[in-house]
């Protein structure tokens, strides 16, 4: 009997223990131990006497084998068992030959948060987690937050050396747009750069820019050679988006046959006919299509109607649908169908394919997103006065502020809070009527939803309405078997439709999303593509990497201390054409980054998260146990049965940010005595030791509680002052003052930083809080659950 056990913490240890035959124990972090080695006291006793025997029995086991710093990637099902496909993460020190003697902890330069410790303190780059050593060279923020996973700091740092080339190549190996993306990604990115808890974020956007037209200005780009065919599989993809050629471009590399269908006259989808030239010149799209016809893919112009949909699916082996999203809802309000009303999908395809397009000298354009947006700006250089008429406030808009800025400097007016009621015309639209709004409640989309005032009606005389209030998927071409909700194609996790072996991916199953969105959509259907045409069997099931971006954020930004040592630099702005220039034509208003600019602005990268590669560890460990060039490994094993061992992970509670407001789990590390402080009780803010302490518990649950009275009695213990607030009904405490509360309340204090608790109509002073509102279990837990019954 073979089993696999996902979980190394305290359940999965006892597990793995109890077990008969083969035991593989794996475990995400780079020792077992999990949560529960995070806690200085279990049953009572000190975890890490509890562990450390554990850790010894398991050790004097054969049978035993721990698989650290490893996550379930995917699970096959099949006749025996299951096939389990595990990744790990390079730790860069070889546990036989490392005797933990310490020497490179007094040598390394590097000093990143101590995750052990919750981040209250800093470590080295190298160092112990729970006792085992390893090499902390994760993926950064950025990269976690970019949806296609691109090596960002990777490209920024050769950007800072002058290694423009390099840096395109590592963006091109990835991506076949960096030239688009240069211009047109909101960068997600930006948003998990860490740089920006100090002043700005990189412009990571502006740098990928830069080196892309470097390349291609200087004419350093090599011409590809066609990939030859070597599956003898042909796939077909209906749409040529960013989804269909990022697939159609992965897929050639993999050796497939691939052609691509197409209507429309241009190739690029909402790239080619939805993005204006003045943001996305049509020459920079058209170099990286070129890219992908050279590798081999072929590009048909066809419209797909029903017959010939038919007619592909059986001459191709796989068929990917990435259609994207070409139209338009309707307001629904009287007047729409007539002359004079445009809608702005419409509207800008016309445009970017150069036909003839007529509107009025007042434009109203309806709608908050990136659409109506552009069709506002192209209108105003069509010689329009227009105004964005959005039933939200300048807070809600969806569009991209950096665009919304520049819709403002170009003479676009706004007026928010507005929705139209009707179209008012005798043979074409001379008038729209509106209603003023209220923001209501929240609705799906987390925005607070828009709500009619009685009576507020206005009218505003117009020439033209562009509707752009969102978009829709045509697919009128489909045949029966696949199904299909609101405009949407319907898929499972592994992007299959409901028809076998055609997928789906972008904006035709997602919804309109950005271009970035839907190039992954094109990533993730050609992984399934390749595994449905290379036969494998069972159900598959592929598990996401844990991201724990947000968390890691909260702690970074609050505990990180490194970052107050760093000088402020405020990102370098792209140049813009004057705003009385560029309004009269088309041309590019972002001239971009020049090399000063561009290499200035990628030094600002802290590069987060990183062993620098100094190799200093290795010429001073005396056991040679570090292997810096260690690389990420794949692998799989067959077992009989899973045992899932969930470690939980504690929420971040929404007022954590306060200065000595900790969590529970960070409590932990403070009581114990290998924690930030050796065991003293110490405020974070200012390393003094607090008087009162009081500990609030937001959840209702009795596990929760257990712990938070544990805390408090050691903290009395310690001789400071400790009050428990919670609202799980529980006997009087004699050791610790417990106070039912529900609605518990704090405010910081700006001077002392101490915290003011508000619970009915009382308030007291505490000089720390430890505040915690439960517990959960990460998706990746439940997912692998469900898959191992």
């Amino acid at each position: 009997m073979k089993t696999l056990i996902v979980g190394g913490g305290y359940d999965g240890i006892k597990a793995c223990l109890e077990e008969e035959g083969e035991v593989y124990l794996v475990e995400r972090l780079p020792s077992i131990g999990g949560f529960s080695s995070k806690l200085h006291l279990i049953d009572g006793k000190k975890s890490s006497e509890i562990l450390s025997s554990y850790l010894d029995e398991i050790k004097n086991k054969e049978n035993i084998h721990p698989i650290t710093n490893t996550i379930v990637e995917k699970i096959d099902k099949n006749d025996k068992g299951f096939s389990v496909h595990l990744k790990t993460s390079p730790i860069r020190v070889d546990p036989d030959k490392c005797d933990g003697c310490g020497e490179c902890l007094k040598i390394c330069p590097v000093r990143p948060p101590n995750r052990f410790n919750e981040w209250l303190i800093n470590k080295n780059a190298i160092s112990p987690y729970n006792g085992s050593f390893y090499i902390e060279k994760e993926t950064p923020f950025c990269q976690n937050a970019c949806p296609v996973n691109l090596d960002i700091r990777g490209y920024v740092g050769l950007t800072a050396d002058g290694r423009f080339k390099e840096a395109y190549e590592l963006i091109r190996s990835k991506v076949p747009f960096p030239g688009v993306l240069g211009r047109v990604c909101p960068h997600p990115c930006e948003d998990g750069c860490k740089r920006g808890l100090i002043d700005d974020p990189i412009s990571i956007v502006e740098i990928k820019r830069f080196v892309t037209d470097c390349v291609y200005n200087d004419g350093k780009e090599i011409k590809p050679e066609v990939i030859p065919s070597t599956k003898g599989k042909k796939i077909a993809i209906i749409g040529s988006g960013p989804a269909g050629l990022s697939a159609a471009h992965d897929l050639k590399k993999f050796g497939y046959d691939v052609a691509i269908f197409e209507k429309l006259p241009a190739i690029g989808g909402m790239m080619a006919v939805g993005i204006p030239k003045y943001r996305l010149p049509r020459e920079i799209l058209e170099k990286e299509v070129q890219y992908i016809k050279d590798i081999g893919v072929e590009i048909i112009e066809e419209e797909i109607d029903k017959k010939r949909f038919n007619e592909i699916r059986n001459e191709y082996n796989a068929l990917f649908i990435a259609v994207g999203s070409h139209g338009s809802r309707k307001l629904g309000v009287e007047g729409e169908e007539m002359e004079g009303v445009v809608h702005g999908v419409d509207f800008l395809r016309d445009i970017n394919l150069g036909r003839e397009v007529k509107i009025g000298e007042k434009v109203v354009v309806v709608g908050g997103g990136n659409v109506a947006i552009d069709a506002a700006r192209c209108a105003i250089r069509l010689g329009s006065d227009v105004t964005i008429v959005y039933r939200r406030s300048r807070k809600e808009m969806p569009a991209n502020d950096e665009e919304v800025i520049d819709a403002e400097e170009e003479g676009v007016k706004f007026i928010f809070l507005a929705n139209p009621t009707e179209i008012i015309g005798s043979k074409s639209v001379e008038k729209i009527e509106c209603i003023k709004m209220e923001l209501g409640a929240p609705d799906e989309s987390g925005r607070r939803r828009p709500v009619p005032i009685k009576e507020s009606e206005f009218i505003i005389d117009v020439d033209t309405v562009i509707p752009a209030i969102g978009q829709s998927s045509k697919l009128d071409f489909l045949s029966d078997d696949i199904k299909a909700e609101r405009g949407r194609i319907k898929v499972d996790d592994r992007g299959e439709t409901s028809a076998k072996g055609i997928f789906a991916g972008g904006d035709v199953v997602t919804g309109p999303k950005i271009v970035i969105d839907a190039i992954a959509g094109g990533k993730k259907a050609t992984l399934s593509i390749e595994e449905y045409l290379d036969g494998e069997k069972g159900e598959d099931f592929r598990v996401e990497s844990i991201d724990d971006t947000e968390i890691e954020r909260a702690k970074l930004s609050k505990h990180y201390f490194a970052l107050k040592e760093i000088e402020k630099e405020e990102m370098i702005k792209p140049p813009k054409i004057e705003v009385k220039e560029r309004i009269k034509n088309f041309d590019e208003v972002n001239p971009g980054y020049d090399e000063k600019m561009a290499i200035k602005e990628s030094n600002r990268c802290l590069s987060c998260r990183k062993c620098i590669g100094c190799g200093i560890c290795a010429e001073v460990c005396p056991r040679d146990a570090i292997e810096y060039d260690q690389k990420e490994k794949r692998s799989e094993i067959e077992v009989d049965k899973i045992i899932v061992a969930p470690e939980m992970e504690e929420k971040i509670p929404s007022q954590y940010m306060y200065s000595n407001v900790v969590t529970l789990t960070e409590f932990e590390r403070i009581l114990d005595e290998s924690g930030p402080y050796g065991g003293m009780i110490l405020r974070p803010y200012d390393g003094d030791i607090p008087g009162k302490i009081a500990f609030i518990q937001m959840d209702d649950n009795p596990l929760t509680f257990k712990y938070i009275l544990q805390e408090s009695i050691d903290t009395k213990e310690k001789d400071i002052d400790s009050f428990i607030f919670s609202n799980v009904d529980v006997k009087k405490n004699k050791k610790v003052k417990v106070i039912r509360a529900k609605d518990v309340e704090i405010e910081e204090i700006d001077e002392s930083k101490n915290l003011l608790v508000k619970y009915g109509k009382k308030e007291e002073e505490f000089d720390m809080v430890v505040l915690t509102e439960g517990f959960y279990q990460p998706k990746y837990f439940s997912d692998i659950s469900a898959k191992a019954k």
